[in-house]
């Protein structure tokens, strides 16, 4: 059962639901740098955290940073613009956002799972 199914008594027109998995290039989480906190750096490679993601915006306070050989090690978890965030773990499960053209490249932890939309759909409509 779906919302939709749900409010239909209540809605006078069609509503047409999709299957998320159907269109997205990928959907997969990050991983913490081998080290933790003692790798992070002051400049280098974005690495974004649960703490980064607010609900349609994107906090830059608090942006870890990762070498460019940890980044390298770490090319799975890379995001690139329009990319969706949703924190999938903690207090803060739920919020998402859209990855800022200027962030990139970036990566992210195992906090935050990436949504990449194959093109049929605008990422600032799903976040």
């Amino acid at each position: 059962m779906n919302i939709f199914s749900l409010l239909s008594p209540f809605i006078s027109y069609p509503v047409l639901t999709l299957k998320l998995g159907n269109h997205v290039a990928k959907i997969g989480s990050g991983i913490t740098p081998r080290g933790g906190q003692s790798v992070y750096l002051d400049s280098g490679v974005p690495l974004i955290r649960s703490q980064n993601v607010h609900m349609n915006r994107f906090e830059l306070e608090g942006l870890a940073h990762i070498s460019d050989e940890q980044d390298e090690k770490m090319e799975k978890t890379r995001v690139f613009p329009k990319d969706v965030l949703l924190n999938i773990t903690g207090a803060s499960i739920g919020r998402v956002c859209v990855v800022p053209d200027e962030l990139c490249p970036a990566n992210v932890n195992q906090h935050v799972s990436i949504i990449r939309g194959d093109g049929s759909f605008d990422s600032e409509f799903l976040s």
